[in-house]
């Protein structure tokens, strides 16, 4: 069944819950108070708005308003926004249904004396009358483990597909064949490992095969450890924090811990640092290059972006190489720090760089030769360009050969043949939101040298006004729109009220907005904000 993406809304009970449902009772997904709390109050299960007339049943984090969901029972499958049901059954069986009228998800559990509960770890559970757990939402995770869930060889982590789109991704964490943990990509097409880092044996990764009872499991204190001997701690390890161990949509697995005082989310250990290393993170043809924000994704020279909206769908080739390729139609695009791992048609060691441009001109299956500069010489054929990264810090370095017609134009500038075309930032920092004073304006904090940045680095030629609190200047932002930009002497609180009430040219009287920049001290002085117009 394909699936739109779906907005992920914050859900926010209007009314009392209940601590357990019994049998032949329901959930409504019509009824917002209907959901089931933890006796701490740190867990909440109902049913969670994914977008336009579609709900999901989930566990999240109480009380957080990001509502972060921890589990679902049918993330692939949402269901109406009228009618839909879960239903404790007399037999026994949990049933979701949409609309009144299918099942899309079920226990399929057949003990007649149950109750439904959800613990204060978070685990949703079906027990009969002797105690006895019938069914357990910690046997089914979704993208989350929570402390004290095992991961068994049964069990597996499964990314969201994107940022808003909360149905089964293209990463999975799992017990591999040799009893290790291991991260994959599936893709439309390919699928491979990269993580441990696949050219490496299991011992080299500081693994064991050798324990087949593959379980793993993370404690309340932080520190998770598994059967084939890896291990890790969150670097603020010890009791208190609430934490998950999330496998995002972006391919990394990172464990969070919760700050009790801004109720916001950290990131405590990620499996990856370098996040270009992650399978399938630019698509198809694409470069990945490390930004101190995340990563962004470009077109080498002769190829376009397939969406780009969506770089993970990689880039087409816009030329087409004669076979049999001669040295009379055919010629290479030379790279320099660029390596496409996998997927190569054969490897050669301590040969010369001309022979390896050489044995791949002869070859019609081969699409680019990339060579080592790290003195092995070592060369290997490309039969696909996938897993592109950028990476000007590896030691010894790489040097890439494209393919392309003798005709093809490429630019002389390396820089420019890197950045073929406009980035797409994948992953970028999150910005807080708040609504202040109307629906059209609202807060996003900068740093001082951000904030002059998106404003085209204004100066004092551009002073457009003097108040009593400090000095307005002319911004523009990247999409033309015009920016005042006041600098304090001082931060007061009159300041803010003074700078948007002032006023202002008249080329800048359409006020849709307010950006407010972190008090970063600079130059003895303060910026403050930005007021932002159409």
């Amino acid at each position: 069944m394909a699936l739109a993406a779906f907005l992920i809304i914050p859900h926010f009970s209007l009314g009392v819950s209940l601590h357990s449902l019994t049998m032949g009772k329901s959930l409504a997904v019509e009824r917002p108070n209907d959901t089931l709390d933890s006796n701490d109050g740190t867990f909440a299960a109902g049913f969670h708005n994914v977008g336009d007339n579609a709900y999901i049943f989930a566990v999240w984090f109480a009380g957080l308003n990001d509502s972060t969901v921890v589990w679902t029972a049918n993330r692939d499958y949402p269901v109406n926004g009228r009618r839909s049901h879960l239903t404790l059954q007399t037999d026994g069986n949990l049933v979701l249904s949409d609309a009144g009228v299918s099942t899309v998800w079920s226990t399929n559990s057949t003990d007649s004396t149950v109750s439904m509960g959800l613990s204060d770890t978070g685990n949703l559970m079906l027990k009969n009358t002797n105690g006895v757990i019938v069914w357990q939402s910690f046997d089914h995770p979704t993208d989350t483990l929570l402390p004290n869930q095992p991961l068994t060889r049964s069990i597996k982590l499964v990314s969201w597909q994107n940022q808003y789109d909360i149905s089964s991704g293209s990463y999975s964490l799992f017990f591999d064949n040799d009893n290790t943990l291991k991260l994959l990509y599936k893709g439309p097409d390919v699928s491979s490992i990269y993580w441990p880092e696949p050219w490496l044996v299991s011992w080299e990764a500081g693994r064991s095969t050798y324990n087949n009872s593959c379980n793993a499991v993370l404690d309340v204190s932080g520190s998770f450890l598994s059967s084939d001997q890896f291990q890790f701690s969150a670097s603020d390890r010890g009791l208190g924090p609430k934490r998950r161990l999330t496998l995002d949509y972006d391919g990394n697995l990172r464990l969070y811990s919760l700050d009790v005082t801004s109720r916001m989310w950290s990131v405590t250990w990620q499996a990856i640092v370098e996040t270009c290393k992650i399978h399938g993170a630019c698509g198809p043809n694409a470069l990945c290059n490390e930004i101190p924000q995340g990563r962004i994704c470009s077109c080498p020279p002769g190829f376009v972006a397939t969406d780009p909206s969506d770089m993970s769908k990689g880039c087409n080739q816009t030329f087409t190489v004669s076979c049999p390729a001669t040295r009379n139609n055919t010629k290479f695009l030379k790279l320099t720090q660029v390596d496409f791992y996998g997927y190569d048609l054969n490897y050669t060691a301590r040969t010369s760089r001309r022979n390896c441009k050489h044995s791949c001109l002869r070859s019609c299956n081969c699409k680019a030769a990339m060579y080592r500069e790290d003195g092995t010489g070592n060369c290997y054929q490309k039969a696909l360009l996938l897993n592109g990264r950028h990476s000007p810090n590896s030691k010894g370095g790489t040097t890439f050969y494209i393919k392309i017609p003798k005709d093809f134009n490429s630019p002389e500038d390396q820089e420019k043949k890197i950045a073929g075309c406009p980035p797409i930032v994948v992953r970028q920092l999150s910005r807080d939101y708040s609504s202040k004073r109307n629906e059209n304006q609202t807060s996003l904090r900068f740093t001082y040298n951000e904030l002059k940045k998106a404003t085209g680095n204004f100066d004092e030629e551009n002073v457009i006004g003097r108040g009593g609190t400090g000095v307005v200047y002319k911004g523009v932002l990247s999409d033309k729109r015009k920016a005042a930009i006041k600098r304090l002497d001082g931060v007061q609180q009159q300041g803010e009220e003074e700078f948007l009430s002032e006023d202002l040219p008249h080329e800048l009287d359409s006020d849709v907005g307010f950006l407010r920049s972190r008090e970063t001290q600079a130059l003895g002085v303060r910026v403050r904000g930005a007021r932002i117009f159409g």
